[in-house]
């Protein structure tokens, strides 16, 4: 290959990762208002558009508006909406996620118990600051969650915890 080929290979790629970080710099803050999802900018239109076409579909809505203060439709309900269909992933077809359960809210600690993997990584303080640093390598490592899952809630007696309270400094 001739350099001038590589250079354009390059340059054509930067163009592209360009673009890419374009489109999802902003994140997917965009909220379908028939499929309650999030969504990137590219991939919703603006609902109001869709209601000009098709007056009747606001029953399929949720009334949910996102950024700028607008209803958005992501491109999958828009295209079942525009054809006078029920999108079969909407919220109205009950395929929404169910309420998160107020067992849900786990501490940091029920959190690593539970995760499916392991991160060993090497933390240090920083110099100025106080704020933790990772250091080389991070290593993930596989848990076996489901005998953790078994094992929980432990009774006291089942734990095998021996209360120190009884005990007495010298005993004979």
């Amino acid at each position: 290959m001739c350099n001038e080929t590589r250079h354009k290979e390059a340059n054509c790629l930067r163009d592209l990762i360009l673009k890419f970080h374009r489109i999802v710099n902003k994140g997917p803050v965009y909220v379908c208002c028939c499929f309650d999802q999030l969504c990137y900018k590219h991939n919703v239109s603006s609902a109001a558009k869709l209601r000009e076409k098709c007056p009747d579909i606001d029953k399929y809505f949720l009334n949910k508006r996102s950024v700028g203060d607008i209803e958005w439709v992501c491109s999958t309900c828009h295209k079942y909406l525009s054809k006078h269909k029920v999108p079969s992933c909407a919220a109205i077809n009950g395929m929404q996620f169910p309420p998160k359960p107020a067992c849900f809210d786990l501490n940091e600690l029920e959190c690593r118990l539970l995760a499916p993997r392991l991160a060993f990584e090497k933390l240090l303080q920083a110099p100025r600051g106080g704020q933790l640093k990772i250091y080389g390598n991070i290593v993930n490592v596989p848990a076996d969650v489901n005998s953790t899952i078994c094992m929980l809630p432990r009774l006291p007696h089942e734990s095998g915890i021996i209360s120190v309270y009884n005990l007495k400094r010298r005993l004979q």
